[in-house]
């Protein structure tokens, strides 16, 4: 009877268990009454889509198996993501296993992000992680790793902040893009993240390119990136501060700059000598509250970099940054009248060309090698630089335009052109990626201004108009409001294309400008007196010359233009207004009697580029001299013009003419050639180097 009921038993299991077998398997992720199913999926064909949103930007997730979203489900997907990822301190609600399919995954464990704690676990590696357990990780190499547990997965951020899906679309939108085109530049900095260093260094090309708004946003994304690094706050700290076209901080930018010297301060213990040094040097440059007066903690920080540059003479990265302190002591403000050196000029030029020495394509020491050579008397020698910055950073429209600095002084007029030509294609460009700016606004109008100012030595006059005219429509409105004494500098030159290339109707019809604009509306009426004597009308030249004096009389006296006082710039218009009326009443002496006032007042200004009255006084002066029959005084007018802007095409035209007239003809033949090669792209004919004046036949 046993024997009978044990083999019943066993025939009973047996069957039971050749029944299951037979059965699929049982898919415990899903409810008893849904159909069974099995899941084989090869590598080629895993789905890669979007990470979930709580997971930092940069990943993809495959879901292999199952819902993760779903409670009491069980789940399987896996994390894709590149070299340098990050994901802050954070946990779990479930039970988290994971299994690195390839690459590394640093994992450390506490709610702070420690990179001494960081554990390297290679591909193969297996990890369990409780529910609750707060962890960070660290992705090396592009990495997979695959995930498994029971729904529903779910990440808390240990510094709810660090929630992409609470991060403001504000935030968002003002985080950094990576861009193409800022060459090879690097500076490796204290950081295990390769996504964070790229961030750095893109920073660190723009703090150069004098893009001082991207590279805060670039340096703010490397923090993100690598919560523990100090340099990139060093960055945000150090953009936020005064620079040669800018030395004014306001509040907001003094409450950041002491915001990011503080984190850099207390990350700095695992800075590199070199850090710590440049982090301390900074911490000279700020103070909370920030005084009325910079001058002794722009000092203080140039004597601190100077210390550090002594102990690092071999980084050209650090002696860059000391010229430029240096230069912002001084700024536009290198040299005397006499071409004899300014201040710390001589230490700023040999500190910039050690650094040049140490790397020639170094962007920052090119550029400010260019600044601190323009306006001295000797510009051919950054030529070398000009040329090397060239097409260094393709993507900085900034860094293409800053060789037409030295181009138009050194008698290279189409060579500024096109440096200012890819600069603005350069700016449209970066504009389509990041088109929130401030500052900016001032070097794309800038670059456009130089353009139509090189464009007009070589009587180009479309090319003049164009680059003039998209001036202040890609300003927008509520920045120009914002903005007057920045921006408005760069709108007048709209009329004195106008006024260059004798448009005198085209003149007389262009509309006011704004109120707001009184710079622009003095030039404005100054165009319009000009015209007017251009045109014969004396009675209505003289009134428009009073109108003018009126909107000159109500610019406050301490108004700029860039670099100098508006009224002192408008004295120059007043007086060649009235040389213009009083050669068409036919006075001849009296009209080159207020030019000469006029070059005396244009010679005397602060050096700029363009120069802020952008016309040289002494093509009408030459003009009005050949009309004269005066051809040695014009002829020494000319020659004075080509020495201070060779090869322009206007005073090459009068100085031909002069030496025709007075017989010498074998040199007369040599600058009608010299003529005919600036005036090659030309559009305009001219008779005279100015066409107020009556050609002579």
């Amino acid at each position: 009877m046993a024997k009978g009921l044990s083999a019943l038993v066993a025939v009973a299991l047996l069957t039971y268990f050749a029944l299951a077998l037979a059965q699929p398997d049982r898919d415990t992720r899903k409810p008893a009454d849904e159909k069974h199913r099995q899941a084989m999926i090869r590598p080629q064909d895993i789905k890669w889509g979007p990470a979930p949103a709580k997971l930092p930007p940069g990943s993809k997730r495959a879901v292999l198996d199952g819902d993760p979203s779903k409670p009491g489900a069980l789940y399987t997907f896996r994390v894709k993501a590149p070299d340098g990822y990050s994901v802050p301190p954070h946990t779990h609600p479930t039970d988290e296993h994971l299994t690195v399919i390839q690459g590394t995954i640093l994992m450390g464990m506490g709610e702070k992000f420690d990179r001494a704690k960081l554990r390297e676990l290679p591909a193969g590696s297996y990890i369990r992680l409780p529910k609750g357990e707060p962890h960070y990780n660290l992705y090396k190499g592009e990495t997979v790793v695959q995930l498994h547990g029971i729904g529903p997965y779910d990440i808390h951020y240990v510094n709810p902040a660090d929630d992409p899906t609470k991060t403001g679309r504000n935030e968002l939108e003002s985080r950094a893009h990576l861009f193409q085109g800022l060459g090879d530049h690097h500076r490796p900095i204290t950081t295990l993240s390769k996504p964070a260093q790229r961030y750095f260094d893109q920073g660190l090309v723009f703090a150069f390119a004098f893009n001082h708004d991207e590279a805060i946003r670039s340096f703010e994304e490397a923090a993100r990136l690598d919560p523990n690094a100090a340099m990139p706050w060093w960055g945000v700290a150090l953009c936020n501060g005064p620079h040669i076209n800018n030395p004014v901080m306001p509040p907001q930018r003094s409450a950041s700059a002491w915001v990011a010297l503080e984190k850099a301060m207390q990350r700095k213990q695992q800075a590199t000598v070199a850090e710590r040094a440049l982090i301390e040097a900074l911490s000279r440059r700020y103070a909370n509250p920030p005084p009325d007066d910079r001058k002794p903690l722009d000092e203080a920080y140039a004597t601190a970099m100077h210390g550090v540059w002594k102990a690092n003479q071999a980084d050209p990265d650090i002696g860059t940054l000391y010229a430029e302190a240096l230069m912002d002591l001084q700024p536009w403000d290198l040299w005397n009248k006499d071409g004899s050196p300014k201040g710390n000029s001589k230490e700023i030029i040999a500190v910039l060309e050690q650094a040049m020495r140490l790397n020639p394509k170094h962007p920052g020491a090119l550029h400010l090698y260019i600044h601190a050579m323009e306006s001295s008397s000797q510009p051919r020698r950054a030529i070398t630089a000009a040329d090397r910055l060239r097409s260094l950073v393709p993507a900085s429209g900034h860094l293409r335009h800053m060789p037409s600095h030295i181009d138009v002084l050194t008698g290279r007029w189409n060579e500024a052109v096109e440096a200012n030509v890819r600069a603005i294609e350069a700016d449209r460009q970066y504009r389509q990626r990041s088109p929130r700016q401030e500052f900016m606004h001032v070097y794309m109008s800038h670059n456009h201004q130089m353009l139509a100012f090189a464009a007009m030595m070589q009587g180009r006059s479309k090319m003049a108009l164009d680059a003039a005219r998209q001036i202040r429509p890609n300003v927008p409105d509520d920045y120009a409001r914002r903005e007057t004494v920045a921006i408005e500098p760069f709108f007048p030159i709209l009329y004195d294309v106008l006024v260059r290339f004798g448009m005198w109707d085209a003149i007389l019809r262009e509309p006011a400008p704004p109120d707001y604009l009184p710079i622009t509306t003095a030039m404005w009426k100054f165009s319009r007196a000009v015209a007017f004597a251009a045109k014969g009308q004396v009675a209505e030249a003289e009134k428009a010359h009073a109108q003018f004096k009126l909107a000159k009389a109500e610019i406050p006296p301490d108004r700029m233009v860039a670099v100098n006082p508006a009224e002192r710039v408008l004295q120059i218009a007043d007086h060649v207004i009235a040389g213009e009326i009083a050669y068409r009443k036919g006075n001849i002496d009296e009209a080159v009697n207020q030019l000469r006032r006029a070059i005396a007042i244009e010679a005397d200004l602060v050096y700029m580029e363009p120069p802020e009255w952008t016309i040289p006084v002494r093509h009408s002066l030459g003009a009005i001299l050949v009309d004269a029959e005066r051809y040695e005084e014009a002829a020494a007018v000319y020659r004075s013009d080509l020495a201070q802007w060779p090869e322009n095409g206007w005073s090459l035209f009068g100085l031909a003419r002069c030496l025709r007239a007075q017989g010498n003809t074998a040199e007369a033949e040599q600058y009608e050639k010299r003529f005919e090669k600036a005036w090659v792209n030309a559009d305009t004919k001219i008779g005279s180097s100015c066409l107020c004046v009556r050609a002579k036949p």
